[in-house]
């Protein structure tokens, strides 16, 4: 569905996981949230994303930074 809205109080790009996920909060606490992307909803997978959530990478700052998002997603209800 496209319709065109000229101002939001906040614009999400990307209607992946994190995407529609970070739009429904924002909703949820009062925002006006407009979601894009380039394809339909759900219309796209993201396989390389799926990787981002294992602690073991071939590097020290991949490594880091799966960690970091590793912690970041298990304390997401806070």
């Amino acid at each position: 569905m496209q319709t065109e809205q000229r101002e939001a109080d906040a614009v999400v790009i990307g209607s992946g996981a994190l995407g529609a996920a970070t739009a429904f909060w924002l909703a949820k606490r009062g925002l006006d949230v407009v979601l894009v992307d380039r394809f339909d909803l759900v219309s796209q997978t993201s396989p390389s994303a799926a990787g981002l959530a294992q602690k073991v990478q071939v590097d020290d700052v991949l490594a880091e930074l799966a960690i970091r998002g590793v912690d970041a997603l298990l304390g997401f209800n806070e």
